[in-house]
């Protein structure tokens, strides 16, 4: 028998850190199945050698339509790729690759998505236009589901798994890659990660609220505390979180605050025992890592994931009234005993989908 030919469509090649984390669960998942990989990427010749596969450009129509004739099955995510809130271009995108594909002859999956925000007339009929031609759509949470069902094509029916990067494990993958976690220091030290991105609703005056919070969280510990800066994706966090460093300063804070890259924030995430995260995949492996959470939604799916682990946390938009009694509540005082089995439980219908694709 030949195997299966697939082609990989999300937000690849963009070295951010979260979206490359899914590709790695589903590339190790389909390389287990036999499958042979092409991924549609941002930067091919990064993706194929970091991962092992096959890769093209995902702007190059001719490049595009190449591996697509030689496919038996395209499948779209994981992530966030069907919203429109920075305009129709995602729904637009993606779904055209689904709708082309189908044309072909070629079996669609949607895999491990979320759903949403969809805002527009534009973005919501495209959506139920190409979802339509899906032979399973697997959601990573109930609230999307619920998005989807309520679009204008009743035979939409998600199935709800969890996002696939709960199927991750940090340590061990650390340990794969060669790379080693952080040496401890020679004195105790409490490290409070931050994960920031840029984002319309963040005003440099809740930056500011949120510095003086974290400042006053701190003083409340009695330990030598350390900063840790962590970009996921370098363009969108780094100088944000360099201003943030700032800010920090400012508020009065004298211990080492230290910025890092995406490339070590994984490994440096693992050595906190608290991080303040904007980032949805923050927070995942945060979780992931036994580190104490407390989410700064910027999205529904940010809030989606605090709601479900009843973790708690300050939107953007009300970021510059936060105090430093809610960062102490939500890490300290009030923090849950989180069961993540679950989730990774519902996870594990992502790779339990991809047999039947394959099949």
């Amino acid at each position: 028998m030949t195997s299966p030919r697939v082609i990989l469509s999300g937000y690849y090649g963009f070295n951010n850190l979260g979206d490359e984390l899914i590709l790695y669960v589903l590339v190790q998942a389909l390389k287990a199945r036999g499958a042979e990989i092409t991924v549609l990427s941002a930067s091919p010749q990064q993706t194929a050698e970091t991962f092992g596969v096959q890769s093209v450009s995902r702007t190059k129509p001719a490049a595009i339509l190449g591996a697509l004739r030689h496919a038996n099955l395209l499948i779209s995510g994981g992530g966030g790729l069907f919203q429109d809130v920075t305009g129709p271009a995602s729904p637009v995108y993606y779904g055209g690759l689904l709708r082309l594909a189908s044309a072909m002859g070629i079996k669609t999956g949607y895999w491990a998505q979320g759903a949403g925000p969809l805002r527009t007339f534009l973005g919501r009929t495209f959506t139920a236009f190409a979802l339509s031609c899906c032979e399973d759509i697997i959601v990573r949470d109930e609230k999307s589901a619920q998005l989807l069902r309520a679009l204008p094509v009743k035979k939409l029916k998600p199935k709800v798994s969890a996002d696939p990067v709960w199927l991750f494990d940090p340590k061990q993958y650390l340990a794969s890659q060669g790379i080693q976690e952080n040496a401890p220091n020679a004195e105790p030290v409490f490290l409070v990660g931050i994960s920031l991105r840029e984002w319309h609703a963040l005003s440099d005056k809740g930056l500011k609220a949120l510095a003086t919070a974290l400042y006053t969280y701190c003083n409340t510990l009695n330990k030598a505390i350390e900063i840790a800066l962590l970009p996921f994706q370098a363009n969108e966090d780094t100088e944000l979180l360099k201003q943030f460093g700032e800010y920090i300063k400012q508020a009065g804070f004298t211990g080492k605050v230290e910025l890092y890259t995406p490339e070590n924030a994984l490994a440096t995430l693992c050595q906190c025992d608290a991080l303040v995260g904007m980032r949805f995949h923050s927070l995942i492996l945060g979780l992931l890592a036994g580190v104490r959470v407390y989410g700064l939604p910027y999205d529904p799916k940010v809030s989606n994931l605090l709601e479900e682990c009843g973790l708690k946390g300050t939107s953007v938009e009300t970021l510059n009234s936060i105090q430093g009694e809610q960062l102490t509540e939500g890490l300290e005082k009030q923090y849950p005993s989180i069961d993540l089995g679950s989730l990774k439980a519902r996870a594990q219908l992502n790779l339990d989908i991809l047999d039947k694709w394959l099949a």
